[in-house]
């Protein structure tokens, strides 16, 4: 059982690197992070940095979007207790996904607000209205 929790907290890792590298954060919001990347800040950059740059973060998001989507799901079919015990790590990083160009992303992400996040927080989504094309699967 012991090696258990090490295979857990590996995974655990290589999910938040998958998430850091999808969503940018390891390079800007979570520098306080050990071992996150650092990318050149925006104030420093030149045009065509800042152009290259943006260029190679939509070719990591495009390349790993579907396994984002199986982490999501994955994070989907947990029970409860483990989903929250897992979700003081990943809170940050699956907010940043809110504002993910990936419109299948974004929907997991809401189902995963919905059904996972808001009864961890006790909040009910009962009474909430969603346009037709953003109601959550």
């Amino acid at each position: 059982e012991a090696g258990a929790g090490d295979v857990e907290g590996r995974l655990l890792e290589r999910i938040v690197e998958v998430l850091q590298k999808f969503t940018g954060l390891s390079a800007q919001d979570q520098r306080s992070q050990p071992g996150a990347g650092v990318l050149v800040p925006e104030a420093q950059q030149t045009p065509a940095q800042a152009q290259a740059e943006g260029a190679q973060r939509e070719q990591i998001r495009y390349v790993l979007a579907p396994t984002v989507l199986a982490i999501l799901e994955g994070l989907m079919a947990l029970p409860q207790p483990a989903f929250e015990k897992l979700l003081v790590r990943l809170y940050a990083l699956l907010c940043s996904l809110i504002e993910c160009n990936d419109g299948r992303v974004r929907g997991m992400v809401t189902a995963l607000f919905l059904h996972k996040i808001g009864p961890a927080l006790r909040v009910s989504p009962e009474g909430l209205q969603f346009p037709e094309s953003e109601t959550p699967a």
